[in-house]
C-alpha cells in the first residue's frame, strides 16, 4: 500500500485559506442598505401623513365624513378592552393610595390623594 501525501487532493482536501466567504461584505452592505431603506420609508410615510394632516384641502366635507367613519370603525373594537384595562389599573392605583394613606394614619386625606393621583394620571 502506497503512502499518500497530504495536500495532493487525493486523501484530504486542502484547508481553505480564506476565513470568510467572498460575498460576506456585499451581503452586509445589502443588509445595511435594506435597514436604511426601511427606516427611510417609515420617515417618508410620516412626512406624507403630516403634510396631509396640515393641509386645509384634506378637510373637505367628504374627507371629514370618511375620516370620522374610519376613526369610529377602527377604534370601536378596542374601546371596550381599553376601558376595562384602564379601569382596572385605576382601581389598583386607588387601592395602593388608600392603603398607604391608612398605614400612615392619613385616612382623612385618602380621598384627596386619590383624586390628585387620578388627575395626575389623566394629565400624564
Amino acid at each position: 500500500m502506497a503512502a499518500r501525501r497530504v495536500g495532493d487532493g487525493s486523501y484530504h482536501p486542502g484547508m481553505p485559506t480564506m476565513l470568510s466567504r467572498p460575498g460576506a461584505p456585499a451581503d452586509t452592505g445589502r443588509a445595511v442598505l435594506r435597514w436604511f431603506t426601511g427606516w427611510w420609508r417609515i420617515v417618508h410615510l410620516g412626512a406624507q401623513l403630516m403634510v396631509l394632516a396640515l393641509s386645509p384641502s384634506s378637510y373637505s366635507p367628504a374627507n371629514r365624513a370618511a375620516m370620522a367613519r374610519h376613526i369610529v370603525v377602527d377604534t370601536a373594537p378596542t374601546l371596550a378592552w381599553f376601558t376595562l384595562l384602564s379601569s382596572l389599573i385605576s382601581l389598583v392605583i386607588i387601592r395602593i393610595v388608600v392603603v398607604t394613606a391608612a398605614s400612615y394614619g392619613l385616612s382623612q386625606y385618602a380621598l384627596q390623594m386619590v383624586v390628585r393621583v387620578l388627575v395626575l394620571e389623566l394629565i400624564r
